[in-house]
């Protein structure tokens, strides 16, 4: 399967905020599901805001899908 670069690089990054927001979560001793709310909020505001309002880009589902598929996959991961 060929996957556009632009859906690894949302996957990527979104890893990356996925990590930083539910680990910073974890530290403070909140419940993970604050830390997955903030990636959800971080991903829809791209899609949303930068791209949609600000005209600075293309809003797609696909991307907002590919930013959340590895916050689900740490959230599962965190919640064993």
């Amino acid at each position: 399967m060929n996957i556009p670069q632009d859906k690894k690089l949302h996957f990527a990054l979104s890893t990356f905020i996925s990590i930083v927001c539910m680990g910073a979560a974890d530290i403070i001793n909140i419940s993970v599901w604050w830390g997955f709310f903030a990636v959800v909020l971080i991903i829809a505001s791209k899609e949303l805001i930068w791209d949609w309002a600000l005209g600075k880009g293309t809003p797609e589902w696909m991307d907002f899908i590919y930013g959340l598929v590895p916050a689900v996959i740490i959230l599962i991961l965190e919640l064993l």
